[in-house]
């Protein structure tokens, strides 16, 4: 019998399936594990931050929806959504090491508790971290030449209204926000999982089961 021929078409196509195969469950972690979602934070607060720094002066604002939206541009030496606290070496220093602890602390645990992480917990706290290394970036190398500072510029509701804020003060605002709320809602559900197992072990059928057991050993 005469041998098939072997076609390159065929070992090639064999060849990239198997790429394929390896490289998917790759990709279907790295989704799932948000450190994409984190990344895109990050640099979205770094270019957003730079083009506003590069091309407003600080106090400019340019209204886009009026008495409610704006971007204005404020340096900010102290807390997230422009709460400053004081103008002074000791109050750069203090919160850069608040930045790096809080980093620390977030990276330490997403690593520790991986594995047991669930999808909503995992994205809470990829945003957390893009949000403190974002505005650590700013305060480690922003400053005016007195001051280290965050750039500071997304204002709701006018000038006197909402303190104004970045993209990684959102960030660390919605991870906390969705951290917190998913577990309430763990220990909820869990809470009725108990409350349930605890009716379901006394309930009538469950009575008579164990009468009818009594029984039998007495007869026994």
């Amino acid at each position: 019998m005469a041998k098939k021929a072997n076609c390159p078409f065929n070992k090639c196509t064999s060849k990239m399936g198997k790429c394929f195969s390896k490289i998917v469950p790759g990709l279907k972690w790295f989704f799932f594990s948000f450190i994409w979602l984190g990344v895109l934070l990050f640099i979205l607060d770094l270019v957003t931050k730079t083009i506003v720094k590069s091309n407003m002066q600080v106090g400019d604002e340019i209204v886009l929806i009026p008495n409610f939206l704006a971007i204005h541009y404020v340096q900010n030496s102290g807390m997230a959504f422009g709460m400053d606290l004081a103008d002074d070496l000791a109050n750069t220093i203090f919160w850069i090491v608040v930045s790096i602890v809080g980093a620390g602390i977030l990276i330490g645990i997403t690593i520790y508790a991986w594995k047991k992480l669930k999808g909503v917990s995992k994205a809470a706290l990829m945003i957390m971290i893009a949000g403190t290394l974002g505005n650590l970036i700013d305060r480690a190398f922003y400053t005016n030449g007195t001051r280290h500072f965050v750039v500071d510029w997304i204002g709701f509701f006018g000038p006197t209204g909402f303190p104004r804020f970045n993209i990684a003060d959102a960030s660390l605002t919605v991870g906390t926000v969705m951290l917190v709320v998913y577990l309430i809602v763990i220990e909820f559900i869990e809470d009725n999982k108990k409350k349930k197992g605890l009716i379901t072990s006394s309930t009538p059928e469950n009575t008579e089961e164990s009468k009818k057991e009594d029984g039998k050993k007495d007869n026994e």
